[in-house]
């Protein structure tokens, strides 16, 4: 099965850590289930790559939301439970951003689109702004509020959540 796009924030385990979730899952099964998302693998790559080196079968569960919510779910799923090196953890809050970035231009250019042949909005302007608010909060964004003290600049924002300093 394909990975998801998204899910490539983040790498893959290393072949010793592989070989030990293997060895696990052949013991004790498959915990958690994989989350797929426009018919790729969303979060779990590194459980179904596990499942097939244990000979066990793979179980899924399909993921509805968003492109946008399904991004989230990666980071949320998958960043504070990794082990990433500051500098893994710099380039998983790039891509993060990158991705982030082109799905609310690809939302907004959509919504262009319909109001420009005539389909419009139907939902109501509250409704609309509040999509639009979600739309926009964006990682460096979402962290503004609790590192109000230090330096307003978007790269050490993102050094303060992922751990790291700002010049990765």
């Amino acid at each position: 099965m394909e990975f998801h796009r998204f899910a490539d924030v983040f790498p893959l385990m290393p072949d010793a850590e592989l070989q030990a979730l293997a060895d696990d899952i052949r013991r004790n099964g498959l915990r958690e289930p994989m989350i797929t998302f426009e018919g790729k693998i969303l979060d779990g790559r590194n459980r179904y790559r596990a499942c097939n080196l244990a000979g066990v079968a793979a179980k899924f569960k399909c993921f509805t939301g968003t492109p946008l919510e399904a991004l989230q779910l990666v980071w949320s799923e998958n960043y504070l439970r990794r082990h990433l090196t500051s500098s893994q953890a710099a380039v998983a809050s790039h891509k993060y951003e990158v991705l982030n970035a082109e799905i609310v231009e690809g939302e907004r250019h959509a919504a262009k689109e319909r109001q420009r042949k005539g389909g419009g909005d139907k939902r109501s302007a509250a409704a609309r702004a509040a999509a639009a608010v979600r739309a926009e909060k964006s990682l460096g964004q979402r962290i503004d509020q609790p590192i109000r003290d230090q330096s307003k600049r978007t790269d050490a924002k993102l050094a303060a959540v992922t751990g790291t300093n700002r010049q990765y």
